[in-house]
């Protein structure tokens, strides 16, 4: 998985901050599809490889513009760069295209 996501995203980044990302595309998938016992490293590889690009995508520069990247804003005069913090960053949470690949969330219904 590491290797593949190396050539997606075409990255010189540390095999520790990648796994950084897959652990959280892991958190993020089990978060919503509210059922933590699952292995979604087995049953939604293609997802989890996916939606650790995007977030490797969105973390660092590779983009290359502020529309992409985890760049908020850029003034040239004042050579200022403003990155999005981490909360921003979660916010952005799972693309559509990945959710529709996945089934729908657990839901638990309690009986009084």
């Amino acid at each position: 998985m590491l290797e593949l996501i190396k050539k997606l995203t075409n990255t010189k980044v540390d095999d520790e901050v990648i796994n950084f990302y897959i652990a959280n595309s892991i958190s993020a998938i089990k978060s919503y599809l509210n059922d933590y016992t699952i292995n979604v490293s087995e049953l939604y590889p293609n997802e989890v490889v996916e939606l650790t690009c995007y977030y490797l995508n969105k973390a660092t520069m590779s983009q290359g513009s502020v529309e992409n990247g985890a760049v908020k804003s850029i003034s040239s005069a004042g050579r200022s760069v403003t990155f999005m913090s981490f909360d921003e960053l979660n916010e952005i949470g799972i693309p559509k295209s990945i959710l529709a690949r996945l089934p729908k969330p657990k839901i638990t219904v309690k009986v009084w």
